[in-house]
């Protein structure tokens, strides 16, 4: 199974924060982080999913893309035409997917995860 190899931060709240937890552990390989740090090849990432319930700041799930912390050599030919319309690109190889409710557009993450570890 192909894995995502780093995002650098994800904050949102979920109707069951554990079972979205078990969901990401299972398609993405995100496996229960300690702390709330999920540990890949080049930098950590901040992994928290909150109750909905939650008196936090945060008021939709932002998942933020990129090949590594630094822009590729081969970055221009990696871009794909997104048919979700959910990525904004902020360089040829980095995009940002802003949700305010990510579990209603479910499918369309699972698309542009798929698409992102294949191109």
């Amino acid at each position: 199974m192909e894995k995502v190899e780093g995002i650098g931060g994800v904050f949102f709240r979920a109707e069951d924060p554990e079972a979205l937890g078990e969901w990401y552990a299972d398609n993405l390989g995100v496996v229960d982080p300690p702390g709330g740090v999920w540990r890949q090849e080049e930098r950590p990432t901040v992994f928290v999913p909150f109750s909905k319930g939650t008196d936090h700041s945060v008021d939709r799930a932002q998942l933020v893309f990129h090949r590594g912390s630094r822009v590729r050599a081969d970055a221009g030919d990696f871009a794909f035409d997104d048919d979700t319309g959910l990525l904004r690109w902020v360089a040829e190889d980095r995009a940002v997917v802003a949700l305010p409710d990510a579990e209603a557009r479910e499918r369309d993450v699972v698309t542009i995860v798929n698409r992102w570890v294949t191109t």
